[in-house]
């Protein structure tokens, strides 16, 4: 998503001096957007559904992104992501009179 945005970003950039003028004003606003959203920072994703923890990562990791998506495999396990994950269906398992 940061990518595309990024992308458009620059495009528009390049095309207007009014977006040239916002884009200035908002660039603060844009990199953090760029970092809440860019996938080598979080790493990857647990799968649901499991009985053990699974992190699906973005083909294209580097280090960096498999790094952390070690630390958000670790995270999950110590937090009991799927035994909370259970407790929560738990209730849906039980046949009803």
């Amino acid at each position: 998503m940061a990518e595309v945005v990024s992308g458009l970003a620059k495009d528009a950039y390049a095309n207007s001096v009014l977006w040239k003028l916002g884009l200035t004003m908002l660039s603060q606003q844009l990199r953090q957007l760029r970092t809440m959203t860019d996938w080598k920072q979080y790493g990857g994703a647990p799968l649901l559904g499991l009985d053990h923890v699974v992190i699906k990562a973005h083909g294209r990791s580097n280090a960096r992104a498999t790094r952390n998506a070690i630390k958000v495999a670790a995270k999950a396990v110590e937090r009991g992501l799927c035994e909370k994950i259970a407790q929560g269906l738990a209730p849906l398992d039980t046949p009803t009179p």
